[in-house]
């Protein structure tokens, strides 16, 4: 089963159907597709919203929702948080790095593209680029090159 992370403007896409969101939603609950949570402010800003929660707890219920090992997340937050590379305006997002390297998903989707800046500077890093193998997806055309890869896991 493929694994996917999301950011928390994405999520509420989907689970309102907005636009081409409502695909994913549809793949998410019919296809091979797992979605990784985390603990913290993923977690916060995710319970602020009850359609959110909902849902998640619908797709726990039928397998399709894995939270990562919670200490596991936790050292890898911290050592973001402490490199002098993260500190930027461009890396406010370093819970959803350590999410998707924890989970080892291969996709994030967001709308925030300097998440995409946060990532090239981390990647210049030795020591940081296990957090960078995540591909970013921002728009229906990139998920479209990847939908066959997601479902084929």
């Amino acid at each position: 089963m493929a694994g996917i992370c999301l950011d928390i403007v994405p999520l509420t896409n989907i689970v309102n159907s907005k636009g081409w969101y409502a695909e994913l939603r549809e793949d998410i609950e019919t296809r091979k597709i797992l979605v990784w949570i985390s603990a913290g402010q993923y977690d916060a800003e995710a319970k602020k919203n009850i359609k959110v929660q909902l849902w998640l707890n619908s797709l726990a219920e039928a397998g399709k929702v894995k939270s990562v090992d919670g200490s596991r997340y936790s050292v890898g937050l911290r050592q973001l948080k402490s490199n002098p590379v993260c500190q930027c305006r461009d890396c406010d997002d370093l819970h959803l790095f350590s999410l998707c390297a924890v989970a080892r998903s291969s996709y994030l989707f967001t709308e925030d593209r300097r998440i995409a800046k946060c990532r090239k500077r981390m990647a210049r890093r030795t020591e940081l680029r296990g957090f960078c193998m995540v591909r970013l997806i921002y728009k229906q055309r990139e998920y479209k090159e990847h939908r066959q890869k997601l479902s084929a896991h």
